[in-house]
Order: C-alpha cells, then sequence, then structure tokens
C-alpha cells in the first residue's frame, strides 16, 4: 500500500465521520486496490465510518455485497533456511530471481543466504501459500523485513511482489487472500480434511 493511497484512505474515513457525503466516500472506498485491507476489514472501517448515515450505509452495503467471491487461501508452512542447500533446486531458482527484482544482481541462492554479513545476503523467511485442501499453490519468499517475491507453486512465475511492506499483485482477488498471509509472524494453517461422502 503507498503512502499516498494509505493517507488518503485514513483520511476519507474519518472525514466522513464528520461529513457523511456520497463524493467523499466514492472517492475514499475507489483507494481499495491500493489497501493493506482485507476486503472484510476494509468494510468493516467504512461501515463504521458511515454508522450516523441511513443513505451511505445502504451504499456501503451495496459496495460490499458487489465484491467478487473471496478467494480461501492458507499458509500450511513456514520455514528460515539458512543455507542453500535447505532449498530445492526449483526454490533456488525462485531465490536467485527474487534477489535479482530486489537489488538487480544475479547471484545464486549459495551467495544469497551466505555470510550475513555481506550486502547481498537476505534474510529469508519460505512461506507455503496452499488452498483451502492444502494443495500448494504460491511459494513466498520474504526477505530482509518488507520485501518479498510470491512465485506459483514450483515455478519462476511471478504472481506479486511486497515492496517496503505494500503487496503489488495485479490481481485483486489474490491480493486480498495473500494480503493476511504474507504479514509477519507467520500462521501455520492445516489443511481442512474432505467429509466422507455419505452412502445412500
Amino acid at each position: 500500500m503507498s503512502t499516498f493511497a494509505s493517507v488518503a484512505v485514513t483520511n476519507g474515513l474519518h472525514l466522513l465521520e464528520t461529513y457523511p457525503e456520497r463524493a467523499l466516500l466514492d472517492a475514499a472506498w475507489s483507494r481499495f486496490p491500493d489497501s493493506s485491507l482485507t476486503r472484510t476489514a476494509f468494510g468493516k472501517a467504512f461501515k463504521a465510518a458511515v454508522a450516523g448515515s441511513a443513505e451511505l450505509s445502504k451504499v456501503v452495503a451495496e459496495n460490499i455485497a458487489a465484491f467478487p467471491k473471496p478467494l480461501k487461501l492458507i499458509c500450511t508452512a513456514a520455514s528460515e533456511p539458512k543455507t542453500a542447500s535447505e532449498l530445492t533446486e526449483s526454490r533456488r531458482g525462485q531465490l536467485r530471481a527474487a534477489g535479482k527484482l530486489y537489488d538487480d544482481q544475479d547471484l545464486p541462492a549459495d551467495i544469497r543466504l551466505g555470510d550475513p554479513n555481506e550486502e547481498t545476503t537476505l534474510s529469508l523467511e519460505l512461506r507455503t501459500i496452499s488452498d483451502a485442501k492444502g494443495t500448494p499453490l504460491y511459494d513466498a519468499f520474504l526477505y530482509n523485513a518488507d520485501s518479498g517475491t510470491i512465485f506459483r507453486s514450483g515455478t519462476l512465475e511471478i504472481v506479486a511482489e511486497i515492496l517496503q511492506g505494500s503487496l503489488e499483485c495485479a490481481d485483486d482477488i489474490l491480493a486480498d487472500a495473500l494480503k493476511p498471509l504474507v504479514r509477519s509472524p507467520a500462521k501455520v494453517t492445516a489443511p481442512k480434511p474432505e467429509k466422507a461422502k455419505k452412502l445412500k
């Protein structure tokens, strides 16, 4: 979330509490794609801000209802590898690609996870993002506190980046599902077991 967008949303919410006007609501709501909030949290914040206006409360309720169906993702594994030997071959390639995006230096995994005193070394946390059934979908490489690269599982296809703590993703629905899963600390969730089908 950019600083400008963050200030715009926060100020918009504060102003709505004092000046419940439709134009102000629309302007603040339009900042959702840049927000670090999930759809649920974003909607709750606006519901609270316009609680004193029946007209705007109706608009907010309609906006929330128009949100696309959320994507359910969970973090099924998290680790902090210290050496390249702890990574699979595909993840070494992903780390190399992530590092190049970070500082424009094309370096192998053993350098990226080398001497902690070297500027090229990354402080890495690796998270596996899966669907509700536990099928791995994305590999999230989080490094140096506020940066990261998220790949489609086992590939070099980048689906999202984290720049100075802000998640950047072209797919709004995917971004909304990823936001709570790339925050610290990691919350590892076991997949839900499938319900046994009843015999007729």
